[in-house]
């Protein structure tokens, strides 16, 4: 099976190769390793290492599993490669992509309107600014932990009938 991932206008080779690379360790690390198994699995998509080690051990300290990616380009190719989280978490400015224009792609992949939580700084923005963008729910930095913890087992509970 051939996978492409996207390098857009300006990327160079190299930045492509890092992200698919990332993306097969990341996949490779997870197997047999999945801390919550049988929990719901949510995406993690942040430049910033810190942040998302940060939730990655909240979220899993708090039953979900997690597959966190350092790029969006990362995160496209864990769905390209069959990932299929419950819920996409990211931020919303990030060097490769913006965080809205990955909801999209990720929901267009999976074929499916993913539950998307967007972490931004930006105080003004409010969901009704993101057209195209049905059920994302935005969460403002700095943010409360037990705020995006509810969030997700709100947005990963079966018997809410999304």
């Amino acid at each position: 099976m051939r996978s492409s991932v996207p390098c857009g206008g300006t990327a160079r080779p190299e930045a492509a190769l890092a992200t698919i690379i990332d993306a097969f360790v990341r996949l490779d690390r997870r197997e047999g390793e999945a801390l919550n198994p049988g929990q719901p699995l949510v995406l993690l998509v942040d430049d910033d290492a810190a942040i998302v080690d940060a939730m990655e051990m909240l979220l899993e300290a708090s039953g979900f599993s997690t597959q966190p990616a350092a790029t969006a380009m990362a995160a496209l190719a864990f769905l390209r490669l069959g990932g299929a989280p419950d819920v996409l978490v990211t931020d919303f400015r990030m060097p490769d992509m913006e965080g809205p224009e990955l909801i999209r792609q990720a929901r267009g992949i999976l074929g499916r309107l993913l539950p998307a939580v967007l972490l931004t700084g930006e105080v003004t923005l409010k969901g009704g600014d993101l057209p195209g963008l049905a059920g994302c729910r935005i969460l403002h930095k700095p943010m409360k932990p037990d705020h995006l913890v509810a969030l997700l087992q709100q947005l990963t509970d079966p018997s809410r009938g999304a």
